[in-house]
Protein backbone atom coordinates (compact mmCIF):
# COMPACT_ATOMS: atom_id res chain seq x y z
CA UNK A 1 0.00 0.00 0.00
CA UNK A 2 1.40 3.34 -0.72
CA UNK A 3 0.69 6.85 0.30
CA UNK A 4 2.53 9.72 -1.96
CA UNK A 5 3.24 13.14 -1.74
CA UNK A 6 4.81 15.98 -3.43
CA UNK A 7 8.31 14.72 -2.25
CA UNK A 8 7.61 11.51 -0.23
CA UNK A 9 6.12 8.03 -0.57
CA UNK A 10 5.07 5.80 2.78
CA UNK A 11 5.02 2.12 1.87
CA UNK A 12 3.44 -0.52 3.50
CA UNK A 13 3.91 -4.57 3.08
CA UNK A 14 3.03 -7.96 4.28
CA UNK A 15 5.09 -9.56 6.75
CA UNK A 16 6.54 -13.02 5.38
CA UNK A 17 4.09 -15.96 6.54
CA UNK A 18 7.23 -18.13 7.40
CA UNK A 19 10.51 -17.40 8.07
CA UNK A 20 11.87 -21.00 8.80
CA UNK A 21 12.44 -20.43 11.74
CA UNK A 22 14.20 -17.55 12.10
CA UNK A 23 14.22 -14.01 13.84
CA UNK A 24 12.62 -11.37 11.38
CA UNK A 25 15.12 -8.39 12.27
CA UNK A 26 14.08 -5.66 9.62
CA UNK A 27 14.17 -5.15 6.32
CA UNK A 28 15.68 -3.78 3.13
CA UNK A 29 14.10 -1.05 0.77
CA UNK A 30 15.56 -0.36 -2.84
CA UNK A 31 14.06 2.00 -4.89
CA UNK A 32 14.12 2.65 -8.64
CA UNK A 33 13.46 5.10 -11.13
CA UNK A 34 10.54 4.25 -13.46
CA UNK A 35 12.87 5.20 -16.28
CA UNK A 36 15.21 2.54 -15.09
CA UNK A 37 18.23 4.69 -14.85
CA UNK A 38 18.65 4.33 -11.06
CA UNK A 39 18.82 2.00 -8.25
CA UNK A 40 19.13 3.04 -4.73
CA UNK A 41 19.66 1.26 -1.43
CA UNK A 42 17.30 2.95 1.15
CA UNK A 43 18.26 2.54 5.47
CA UNK A 44 17.20 -0.87 6.83
CA UNK A 45 13.86 -0.50 8.84
CA UNK A 46 12.73 -2.01 11.58
CA UNK A 47 8.83 -2.07 10.82
CA UNK A 48 7.02 -3.62 7.92
CA UNK A 49 6.59 0.47 6.55
CA UNK A 50 9.26 2.73 5.77
CA UNK A 51 8.60 6.61 4.44
CA UNK A 52 10.97 7.19 1.61
CA UNK A 53 11.50 11.16 1.45
CA UNK A 54 13.54 14.03 -0.69
CA UNK A 55 11.89 12.61 -3.88
CA UNK A 56 11.48 14.15 -7.26
CA UNK A 57 7.68 15.38 -7.09
CA UNK A 58 5.76 14.33 -10.78
CA UNK A 59 7.86 10.79 -11.06
CA UNK A 60 7.13 7.72 -11.11
CA UNK A 61 8.92 5.15 -8.82
CA UNK A 62 9.24 1.28 -8.32
CA UNK A 63 10.10 -0.45 -4.82
CA UNK A 64 11.60 -3.73 -3.66
CA UNK A 65 11.96 -5.50 -0.16
CA UNK A 66 13.99 -7.50 1.64
CA UNK A 67 13.80 -9.12 4.80
CA UNK A 68 16.72 -9.42 7.47
CA UNK A 69 16.72 -12.30 9.62
CA UNK A 70 18.78 -13.51 12.11
CA UNK A 71 19.67 -16.12 9.65
CA UNK A 72 20.65 -13.61 6.92
CA UNK A 73 18.93 -12.05 4.03
CA UNK A 74 15.82 -13.45 2.22
CA UNK A 75 14.69 -13.08 -1.96
CA UNK A 76 13.80 -9.65 -3.05
CA UNK A 77 10.31 -9.22 -3.54
CA UNK A 78 9.48 -8.14 -6.81
CA UNK A 79 9.28 -4.35 -7.61
CA UNK A 80 6.31 -2.55 -7.06
CA UNK A 81 4.00 -1.25 -9.84
CA UNK A 82 4.92 2.21 -10.76
CA UNK A 83 4.29 5.38 -7.73
CA UNK A 84 3.98 8.41 -8.97
CA UNK A 85 4.59 11.86 -6.69
CA UNK A 86 2.50 14.39 -6.79
CA UNK A 87 2.21 17.24 -8.91
CA UNK A 88 4.57 20.07 -8.07
CA UNK A 89 5.64 23.51 -8.93
CA UNK A 90 7.40 23.42 -12.62
CA UNK A 91 11.55 22.00 -12.51
CA UNK A 92 13.99 24.01 -13.39
CA UNK A 93 14.27 25.59 -16.85
CA UNK A 94 17.79 24.60 -18.33
CA UNK A 95 20.47 25.75 -20.93
CA UNK A 96 19.41 29.54 -21.14
CA UNK A 97 21.14 31.02 -24.10
CA UNK A 98 21.90 34.70 -25.54
CA UNK A 99 21.20 36.28 -28.58
CA UNK A 100 21.10 39.58 -30.68
CA UNK A 101 23.07 41.03 -27.61
CA UNK A 102 22.83 45.05 -27.98
CA UNK A 103 24.15 48.36 -26.10
CA UNK A 104 20.72 48.11 -24.26
CA UNK A 105 18.78 45.02 -25.09
CA UNK A 106 19.34 41.25 -25.39
CA UNK A 107 17.15 38.21 -26.32
CA UNK A 108 17.19 35.02 -24.32
CA UNK A 109 16.35 31.52 -25.00
CA UNK A 110 16.03 28.54 -23.43
CA UNK A 111 14.51 24.66 -23.15
CA UNK A 112 11.26 24.48 -21.41
CA UNK A 113 11.30 22.35 -18.41
CA UNK A 114 9.55 19.90 -17.11
CA UNK A 115 6.12 20.73 -16.05
CA UNK A 116 5.59 19.12 -12.90
CA UNK A 117 1.87 17.87 -13.91
CA UNK A 118 0.46 20.52 -15.22
CA UNK A 119 0.53 23.12 -17.86
CA UNK A 120 3.11 25.49 -18.22
CA UNK A 121 1.39 29.03 -17.74
CA UNK A 122 4.06 30.95 -18.11
CA UNK A 123 7.87 32.13 -16.75
CA UNK A 124 9.50 34.53 -13.90
CA UNK A 125 12.38 36.42 -15.49
CA UNK A 126 15.00 37.30 -12.94
CA UNK A 127 17.66 39.50 -13.32
CA UNK A 128 21.02 41.18 -11.45
CA UNK A 129 24.40 42.72 -12.39
CA UNK A 130 27.16 40.38 -12.52
CA UNK A 131 28.25 41.70 -9.23
CA UNK A 132 25.08 41.83 -6.45
CA UNK A 133 25.55 37.92 -5.75
CA UNK A 134 21.97 36.85 -4.70
CA UNK A 135 19.98 39.95 -5.05
CA UNK A 136 17.77 39.47 -7.73
CA UNK A 137 15.18 41.90 -9.32
CA UNK A 138 12.47 40.42 -11.09
CA UNK A 139 12.21 41.58 -14.45
CA UNK A 140 8.97 39.82 -15.71
CA UNK A 141 6.73 38.31 -13.08
CA UNK A 142 4.77 36.32 -15.38
CA UNK A 143 5.22 35.91 -19.49
CA UNK A 144 1.51 34.66 -18.86
CA UNK A 145 3.19 32.54 -21.97
CA UNK A 146 4.80 29.30 -22.80
CA UNK A 147 6.82 30.60 -25.37
CA UNK A 148 10.47 30.02 -24.56
CA UNK A 149 12.54 33.13 -25.29
CA UNK A 150 12.06 36.89 -24.19
CA UNK A 151 14.30 39.91 -24.88
CA UNK A 152 15.41 42.34 -22.14
CA UNK A 153 15.36 45.80 -22.56
CA UNK A 154 16.45 48.67 -20.63
CA UNK A 155 19.82 47.84 -19.99
CA UNK A 156 23.40 50.06 -19.52
CA UNK A 157 26.09 49.25 -21.83
CA UNK A 158 28.89 47.29 -21.47
CA UNK A 159 27.56 45.78 -18.41
CA UNK A 160 27.65 42.02 -17.22
CA UNK A 161 24.06 40.73 -15.94
CA UNK A 162 22.71 37.15 -14.71
CA UNK A 163 19.25 36.25 -15.92
CA UNK A 164 18.00 32.98 -14.46
CA UNK A 165 13.69 31.70 -15.69
CA UNK A 166 11.61 29.97 -13.00
CA UNK A 167 8.98 28.27 -14.33
CA UNK A 168 5.15 28.64 -13.56
CA UNK A 169 1.84 25.95 -13.75
CA UNK A 170 -1.13 25.83 -11.72
CA UNK A 171 0.68 24.76 -8.28
CA UNK A 172 2.94 27.78 -8.70
CA UNK A 173 6.64 28.96 -9.07
CA UNK A 174 9.32 26.28 -9.38
CA UNK A 175 13.14 26.27 -8.88
CA UNK A 176 15.31 29.06 -11.05
CA UNK A 177 17.41 27.40 -13.71
CA UNK A 178 20.47 27.94 -14.82
CA UNK A 179 22.03 31.17 -14.73
CA UNK A 180 22.78 32.65 -18.03
CA UNK A 181 25.57 35.66 -17.60
CA UNK A 182 25.96 37.85 -20.78
CA UNK A 183 27.61 41.17 -20.86
CA UNK A 184 25.50 43.71 -23.11
CA UNK A 185 27.91 45.80 -26.39
CA UNK A 186 29.24 48.33 -25.25
CA UNK A 187 28.60 51.88 -26.44
CA UNK A 188 29.80 52.59 -30.40
CA UNK A 189 28.81 56.25 -31.76
CA UNK A 190 29.15 54.55 -35.21
CA UNK A 191 26.66 51.76 -34.31
CA UNK A 192 22.83 52.19 -35.20
CA UNK A 193 20.21 50.79 -33.16
CA UNK A 194 18.29 48.04 -32.92
CA UNK A 195 16.25 47.06 -36.28
CA UNK A 196 12.69 46.74 -36.10
CA UNK A 197 10.20 45.12 -38.92
CA UNK A 198 7.96 47.82 -39.42
CA UNK A 199 5.74 46.27 -41.99
CA UNK A 200 5.93 43.55 -44.13
CA UNK A 201 4.56 42.02 -47.04
CA UNK A 202 4.59 38.92 -49.67
CA UNK A 203 8.46 39.65 -50.79
CA UNK A 204 9.17 43.39 -48.96
CA UNK A 205 9.46 44.68 -45.15
CA UNK A 206 10.28 47.76 -43.94
CA UNK A 207 12.19 48.11 -41.23
CA UNK A 208 13.87 51.35 -39.25
CA UNK A 209 16.65 51.91 -36.52
CA UNK A 210 17.73 54.51 -34.24
CA UNK A 211 20.00 56.81 -35.68
CA UNK A 212 24.00 56.07 -34.19
CA UNK A 213 25.32 59.22 -32.82
CA UNK A 214 27.67 59.79 -35.36
CA UNK A 215 26.77 61.68 -38.46
CA UNK A 216 25.79 59.04 -40.83
CA UNK A 217 25.60 59.79 -44.65
CA UNK A 218 23.65 56.38 -45.76
CA UNK A 219 23.42 52.67 -44.33
CA UNK A 220 24.00 49.60 -45.87
CA UNK A 221 21.83 46.64 -45.31
CA UNK A 222 22.52 42.99 -44.77
CA UNK A 223 19.66 39.95 -44.43
CA UNK A 224 20.10 36.64 -42.64
CA UNK A 225 17.85 33.98 -43.14
CA UNK A 226 16.29 32.08 -40.48
CA UNK A 227 18.25 29.36 -39.23
CA UNK A 228 21.48 30.35 -40.85
CA UNK A 229 24.44 32.15 -39.47
CA UNK A 230 25.63 33.57 -42.60
CA UNK A 231 24.54 37.80 -43.62
CA UNK A 232 23.83 38.68 -47.24
CA UNK A 233 24.26 42.18 -48.19
CA UNK A 234 21.21 43.41 -49.81
CA UNK A 235 21.72 47.29 -49.96
CA UNK A 236 25.15 48.11 -50.33
CA UNK A 237 24.25 51.93 -49.96
CA UNK A 238 20.52 53.67 -48.67
CA UNK A 239 20.27 56.77 -50.91
CA UNK A 240 20.12 59.02 -47.65
CA UNK A 241 20.58 59.33 -44.03
CA UNK A 242 16.63 58.17 -43.36
CA UNK A 243 16.09 55.64 -40.53
CA UNK A 244 13.27 53.60 -42.37
CA UNK A 245 13.73 51.60 -45.54
CA UNK A 246 11.78 49.35 -47.22
CA UNK A 247 13.80 46.01 -48.93
CA UNK A 248 12.43 43.85 -51.53
CA UNK A 249 12.62 41.23 -53.58
CA UNK A 250 12.96 38.94 -50.43
CA UNK A 251 11.04 35.60 -52.62
CA UNK A 252 14.25 34.27 -52.65
CA UNK A 253 14.92 34.49 -49.10
CA UNK A 254 11.65 32.83 -48.05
Amino acid sequence: MFTVAQHSVRLQWAAPEHSGGATVEGYQVELLLAAGTQLVRLEDVAENAATVVELDGDTEYQFRVQVVTSWGLGEWSNFSAKVSTAEVPPFPPEAPTASDIYEDSFRMSWKPPRNGGFEILGYRLFLREADEDDNWTIYEMNTNSNETSSTMEGLQAGTSYDLAIAGINALGVGLLGDILSVQTASFDLSRPGRVVVVAIGQSWATISWAAPASPTASYAISLQRDGSDEFVLVVAATPCNRTVYTVRGLEGFG
